[in-house]
């Protein structure tokens, strides 16, 4: 049994005024594995938030079926391992943080003692816990966010489904909750998030879907991606004037920053070749992706459309 299940469900809302139909959700199905990392990305309308209120069972499919955890989002027992943060998240501001991360605790069902561990440790992993006793209506955006991942989170739960978690995050946060889920991947968590912010999806995800106009165009593993990708990125803690004459020889794309790393670009078959060269010139390479704006190339041609 998969923690997720989702088999050809569809979903047509009415709108109030025109009474006009709209598909929002159009036969999608998908499985999330035990312990996988899935990333739904997609443009905006493209139906990945209405597919993750109903795996929560907040609307109900107009037709095909959820499982979570075996059982039906409408039985309240699918959602007791289950940990959500959506996509506006919405608090009783006149709570501390600790408060509200009390109020969920004792909802899921901790002892005092496991809820106050829990969430010490979260508060200090988001950077909240020198203001755990300020109430949540004086919070930034950003920090509403990362409450909002300690509310998600204070129960321990075996299924993880964020909403846009990165939203209203400055790097330093969306840096924080990238490696949060990477942390809860190396424990065995199993994640679903949906996200405009490809190249965070391409990072943390085993498996990416992309959604457009209520569909589940493709389904691709990072393993696709990477074996796809024609680009190779290198940064190296120095350029040697040989080095440089290799990357000009070579035409790489190669830049200075001001910390006096190099960043070097250049087609995927000529990568051994350039680890090599910063070998032998004593160059250490601090990181390589092997993806160089991937994710983004095969999100706009399985959508059919152009990047401006």
């Amino acid at each position: 049994m998969n923690p997720i299940e989702i088999q050809d469900i569809s979903k047509t809302f009415v709108s109030d005024f025109s009474r006009k139909r709209k598909k929002a959700v159009r036969s999608v199905s998908l499985t999330v594995e035990e312990g996988e990392s899935f990333g739904i990305i997609g443009v905006n309308g493209a139906g990945k938030s209405t597919t993750i209120k109903m795996i929560m069972g907040f609307v109900r499919p107009d037709s095909g079926s959820i499982l979570v955890s075996g059982r039906p989002p409408r039985d309240p027992a699918s959602r007791i391992r289950v940990g959500y943060l959506p996509e506006n998240p919405y608090f009783y501001d006149n709570l501390t943080a600790k408060e509200l991360l009390t109020f969920s605790a004792r909802g899921s069902g901790l002892d005092r003692k496991t809820a106050a561990a829990n969430m010490d440790r979260l508060l200090e992993i988001v950077g909240l816990s020198q203001v755990k006793n300020q109430k949540v209506r004086t919070f930034s955006k950003g920090m509403t966010q990362r409450c909002g991942i300690c509310f998600a989170l204070v129960h321990d739960p075996d299924i993880i489904i964020f909403d846009e978690p990165m939203s209203g995050l400055d790097p330093y946060g969306r840096r924080m909750v990238i490696d949060l889920i990477q942390d809860l991947k190396d424990r065995g968590k199993t994640i679903l998030f949906c996200s405009h912010i490809l190249t965070d999806v391409e990072r943390i995800c085993d498996r990416v879907g992309i959604m457009d106009a209520g569909e589940m165009k493709k389904i691709t593993t990072k393993a696709q991606i990477l074996e796809s990708a024609d680009q190779v990125r290198v940064v190296t803690d120095a350029l040697p004037p040989a080095l440089e004459t290799f990357l000009t020889t070579a035409n790489a794309f190669f830049r200075v920053e001001r910390t006096g790393h190099v960043v070097i670009k250049c087609a995927k078959d000529l990568a051994d070749e350039l680890i090599l060269a910063c070998k032998k010139e004593n160059a250490d390479i601090t990181a390589i992706d092997y993806a160089v704006n991937n994710m983004e190339e095969i999100f706009l041609k399985t959508i059919h459309r152009q990047a401006s």
